[in-house]
């Protein structure tokens, strides 16, 4: 790999740490020769892979049997495989870009074939190359047995409009990078549904700079969430993004520009201890946003808001729970 650059500069991360006490760090990577690696285990001899949605045609396959291809079609990438097992498909376009998954429809291994409880399980890691540039819709939906990714910097969603349903049910994935805004990226647009039913995903990785654009449902029953950065620059908590994120445990800072915190967006998190509010003026709820939480959650207030959060709409829930910060964290 090629390290391309961190998730965070020195100075967000200093500014992060100030405030917040903690930080989670990570690099972005690209393959070192620029190609793509599918890894994949083939469950029983003879086994035909009916999909593979790549753009634009002419991309090369290596399907790592000892044959390649010429891929024809954006869809209908057929191949047979003799013997069951661990194979790396590699896919290569030394002349242009890729785009993994096809349309606002297709996985990378399609979404129209019979078989589609064995399809779901083949795929266990992958490796972007430099040249990727777009990954779709649904890319690896339901790709039950990949554990992590990293998406390299320049990589975009469908028509830059974000990644929704990148990762949906991916049940074993456990880390995945989003990649920051730069010169050469805008940043993502929504993150609607991207790992929604993830149950084996660690951290919520939100970029730097993320603000008010969809993001409901984006970790909706993540059970095995620990800790979250919410980025300082966002304004909007989605509907549902953290419901049911069971694991979630000890705080969760609210960032001061947020004005809003959708329907049971932290619904069922019952291990959280504390949220740490510092927007001075009550962000708008809604009456489940924080349904079954524990009982014992306290809620920290900016120092002089007490009043202002007790008597707010539906935060007057809380108000017994409500504690002021001595001093801003």
């Amino acid at each position: 790999f090629i390290g391309q650059g961190w998730n965070w500069t020195l100075e967000q991360a200093q500014a992060h740490v100030r405030k917040y006490r903690y930080l989670e760090v990570g690099a972005y990577c690209a393959t070192a020769d620029g190609k793509t690696r599918l890894y994949i285990s083939v469950p029983y001899d003879g086994y035909t892979l009916e999909q593979l949605s790549l753009t634009p045609t002419g991309l090369t396959a290596d399907w790592g049997d000892g044959t390649t291809s010429v891929l024809t079609h954006n869809l209908w990438n057929v191949h047979t495989y003799v013997k069951a097992g661990n194979y790396v498909i590699t896919i290569d376009n030394p002349n242009g870009t890729i785009s993994l998954g096809y349309g606002a429809i297709y996985s990378v291994f399609g979404c129209d074939t019979a078989d589609y409880e064995v399809r779901n399980q083949l795929l266990t890691h992958v490796e972007l190359g430099a040249n990727v540039t777009t990954i779709c819709d649904n890319a690896f939906k339901c790709s039950r047995n990949l554990v992590s990714i990293n998406i390299p910097l320049g990589v975009q969603g469908r028509s830059g409009v974000g990644f929704k349903y990148t990762f949906f049910r991916c049940s074993s994935l456990r880390y995945f990078s989003v990649p920051q805004a730069n010169e050469h990226t805008p940043l993502a647009t929504s993150l609607t549904y991207i790992a929604q039913n993830c149950f084996s995903l660690k951290s919520a990785p939100i970029p730097y700079g993320y603000t008010s654009n969809p993001n409901a449902y984006a970790f909706n029953d993540c059970r095995s969430l620990r800790r979250i950065n919410l980025p300082a620059s966002l304004g909007t908590i989605g509907n549902y993004i953290f419901y049911s994120a069971y694991g979630l445990g000890s705080e969760v800072h609210i960032p001061e520009g947020v004005t809003s915190i959708g329907s049971a967006a932290f619904a069922n998190t019952y291990c959280v201890r504390a949220f740490y509010l510092h927007p001075t003026t009550p962000p708008s709820i809604q009456a489940n946003t924080f349904d079954g939480i524990d009982n014992a959650c306290v809620f920290y207030v900016p120092k002089g808001c007490l009043e202002a959060y007790q008597s707010a709409t539906n935060w007057a829930t809380y108000a017994s729970r409500m504690v002021e910060m001595e001093e801003e964290l």
